[in-house]
């Protein structure tokens, strides 16, 4: 009877030792969501694409410098256009042929019945 009762405690015990290590991963998870991002500019964009391809490519210092630059102008101008077109974006669902609600189902498409049911409602 003692070996049984010492049996079920163990067993109790390793189950709850299991739940513990279970839930530290989702502990982690929530502090690094938590965790203020980093503000991304076009320089840091650049850089980062750029020694991407410097690891990649092997590119020699007037290759990286001149990749550098193509790359630090396209970022620029993509910034660039990213906050201009917030100004033009209207609101989910307000835009030209929005109704405000949700599509219809089926695409607007009337249902697809087969010849036995077409006779049958009509």
């Amino acid at each position: 009877m003692k070996l049984i009762g010492l049996a079920v405690s163990l067993t109790c015990c390793a189950g709850f030792i299991d739940a513990q290590e279970a839930n530290e991963p989702q502990e982690r998870q929530q502090q690094e969501k938590h965790l203020p991002r980093e503000v991304l500019n076009p320089e840091k964009v650049a850089t980062q694409m750029t020694e991407q391809m410097n690891k990649l490519l092997q590119l020699t210092d007037k290759q990286y410098k001149k990749i550098y630059k193509l790359n630090l102008k396209e970022q620029k101008a993509f910034f660039k256009a990213m906050q201009n077109s917030d100004d033009y974006r209207p609101p989910m669902g307000e835009g030209p042929g929005m109704r405000g609600g949700r599509p219809p189902m089926g695409g607007g498409q009337p249902p697809m019945v087969s010849r036995a049911e077409w006779e049958v409602v009509r």
